[in-house]
């Protein structure tokens, strides 16, 4: 089968189902070398694995297939950073210790998107607050 018609023939409950037969090592081995090698996140490499049906050998062949989507940062993950960066300031290697899943770069990265994202916000915040202070003025000169 080719490797697209696999995956069609995967349910939705096999997710969520364990492979009794894996062995962990196996399992840890395959997560690092998707990891290291190919930036792959965890649940990214499970899911790979899974559309493999738990076939290591052919996982790490598809590996090349897919691109992880680097800058898919969870709500969690975006908080943390947030903590880290209070606590560390732009001590990227430190906040990459607390986000094992995330390279120097990729943290960089959305440093530089948090920061532009936070200072518009900030920006928009300051207008607004600027808007209810000229109204509240206009309303207090039509009551002299």
């Amino acid at each position: 089968k080719q490797w697209y018609q696999r995956r069609v023939a995967i349910t939705a409950g096999d997710i969520w189902k364990p492979f009794p037969k894996m062995d962990n090592n196996k399992l840890s081995e395959f997560i690092e070398y998707s990891r290291t090698m190919y930036g792959y996140r965890e649940e990214q490499a499970l899911g790979l694995l899974v559309c493999n049906r738990y076939n290591v050998e052919n996982a790490k062949n598809d590996l090349l297939n897919f691109v992880p989507y680097p800058e898919d940062w969870t709500q969690l993950e975006k908080q943390t950073f947030e903590h880290g960066f209070q606590e560390h300031g732009k001590d990227f290697h430190k906040i990459k210790m607390m986000l094992p899943d995330k390279s120097v770069s990729n943290i960089v990265k959305y440093y530089y998107i948090w920061k532009k994202t936070r200072s518009k916000y900030q920006a928009l915040k300051n207008k607004l607050k600027a808007r209810r202070h000229d109204s509240d003025d206009d309303s207090y000169d039509e009551g002299d």
